[in-house]
């Protein structure tokens, strides 16, 4: 599964490619600490303004969750 692919198309509106758009309150990712698997209950739950990735299959959103965390500062 390519979560950079997966992340283009669900995420890189509001969170920018490199994670640090900020766009509608979105979080900047490369600071977040959150562990994978809260990531994932994230996109399934949504949070605030972001949307609930609920037609996504779970590896989908496992995925986009190693992108995210390969998106953190060094």
């Amino acid at each position: 599964m390519d979560g950079n692919a997966l992340y283009h198309r669900e995420c890189v509106l509001c969170h920018g490619i490199d994670g640090t758009l900020e766009k509608g309150g979105a979080m900047p990712l490369p600071n977040s600490l959150i562990s994978r698997d809260s990531i994932v209950s994230l996109l399934q739950t949504g949070r605030n303004d972001m949307p609930i990735f609920d037609y996504l299959k779970q590896d989908e959103l496992s995925a986009i969750a190693d992108h995210v965390i390969s998106l953190r500062d060094k």
